[in-house]
């Protein structure tokens, strides 16, 4: 279900306007967000709970509930519709969507109140799963980086103290976790320069920030003047989102290497 948005009809999944339709949608675009060795441990190894106690999964469980809740009251506070089932459907499978970097829509949700759209698509960049087909960083990634970031802060109160990182009962070797900065350092130096470039096509900012961070996740919807198609972005800012979408399905550094001298001279 990981199409970056790309649907048999203009108007996404909302052309079927069916609830059947969409609650089939959100349970295999969860699916496909979990990790391939999850689905392998389930089906093959005999082990149908692990998608109860695999820590990645659960972490990125969490975040869309998290950002279900949110977008909830958000939108009971700003009376956005007029009967809670629309509320529910609607607010349910476009967090599931954008989160997962399917990209399915039913409806505007750059129009929804505040900051949700924005809140959308920060939950983009952190994407699926490792070994899922889904795009962003992934929760592996960023569940390391939280680890790292809680053991960095007990060592400031306790110097003397030999902390590990762990998730669930897997202690994270110093050296991945370095490789998980090292890849998120790199993720943020190109995610700004593809930034600034989008900038000097004369794009505005919330529609070249939110069209880098849809192409670089492997999304596809994006806000402002992205938000329905890409047919206003002039050819080099194609040329430069075409990049982005390569970098962000190769995972950035598959892709780097080939610009890297010491890769020819092998």
């Amino acid at each position: 279900m990981q199409g970056g948005g790309f649907s048999t009809h203009d108007e996404s999944i909302g052309f079927f306007n069916s609830t059947s339709v969409e609650a089939i949608c959100i349970i295999f675009m969860l699916l496909s967000a979990a990790s391939f060795a999850v689905h392998y441990a389930a089906i093959f190894g005999g082990k149908p709970l692990k998608y109860f106690y695999d820590s990645e999964f659960k972490f990125f469980l969490s975040v869309v509930l998290l950002i279900i809740i949110v977008s909830l009251i958000v939108h009971i506070i700003s009376s956005s519709f007029s009967d809670v089932f629309s509320l529910l459907s609607s607010t349910i499978f476009h967090v599931v969507s954008i989160v997962t970097t399917s990209g399915f829509t039913t409806e505007n949700f750059s129009l929804w109140p505040g900051f949700l759209p924005y809140l959308l698509l920060v939950g983009a960049f952190m994407g699926a799963c490792s070994q899922s087909v889904g795009g962003g960083i992934k929760a592996w990634r960023v569940l390391i980086m939280i680890n790292q970031a809680y053991k960095e802060i007990l060592k400031t109160i306790h110097p003397n103290a030999v902390l590990t990182s762990k998730i669930g009962t897997k202690v994270i070797d110093a050296k991945i976790a370095e490789k998980v900065w090292g890849f998120f350092s790199i993720y943020v130096f190109i995610f700004m320069f593809l930034l600034m470039a989008m900038l000097g096509t004369g794009m505005n900012f919330e529609t070249a920030f939110s069209a880098v961070g849809a192409c670089l996740n492997n999304l596809g919807p994006g806000l402002g003047d992205v938000a329905n198609n890409y047919s206003n972005v002039s050819g080099f800012g194609k040329f430069i989102l075409c990049f982005a979408m390569i970098l962000g399905r190769l995972e950035i550094f598959t892709l780097l290497v080939l610009f890297t001298p010491a890769f020819w001279r092998r």
